[in-house]
Formats: C-alpha cells, structure tokens, sequence
C-alpha cells in the first residue's frame, strides 16, 4: 500500500506539467488572433491605418514576441515579467478579471 502511494505521489508533477503545458498551448494557438481583434478595434476608434505598427505594439505590451518556451515559464510564474516581477498561476495571480 505504501509503494502505491508513493508511486502516485511521484506521478503528480509529471500529470501537471503536462496539463499545464496542455492548457497552455490550447489556449496560445487557438484559431484566430487576438491582435487582429484588438488591432480592428482600436483602428475604429482612433481611425489609425497603420495595422502593422499596432500589432507589433500590441504584441510586444502582452509579451508574445517573446520565444514560446518563456511565454510558458511566465504564464507558470516562474520567469520573471518584463518589470521584473513574478506574476502566473503558481504565484496565485488567476487575473485581474477574477478580482474585478
């Protein structure tokens, strides 16, 4: 009873990691791009034409122009943000949504 408790015990990380990582691409590669989205809806409020500056702008303010594999350790919370500061799921910060 007690090597089976121990087995499930020591297979907790490897399952997840590997719903984290799961989560993680299913949300970042969905079909459709956000950008887009938002780059359509700030061009119809402030009436800007140039769509490319946005984007990047845009990507840059949320961090996707970044390498994949530091997106991930961000989103987790183990890489620090941009400012230097650890924010992600496994720092208790589920979003600024969930609070307000």
């Amino acid at each position: 009873m007690r090597a089976y408790v121990i087995r499930r015990c020591i297979l907790i990380f490897p399952t997840l990691l590997a719903v984290t990582i799961a989560v993680f691409l299913t949300v970042r590669f969905i079909p459709g791009s956000v950008i887009d989205l938002m780059v359509a809806e700030v061009s119809a409020q402030g009436g800007l034409s140039n769509h490319e500056e946005i984007a990047a702008q845009l990507r840059r303010q949320l961090g996707l122009d970044v390498p994949i594999h530091l997106q991930y350790f961000r989103w987790l919370g183990v890489a620090p943000q941009e400012d230097g500061r650890f924010y992600g799921i496994l720092q208790g910060n589920l979003g600024e949504s969930l609070w307000g």
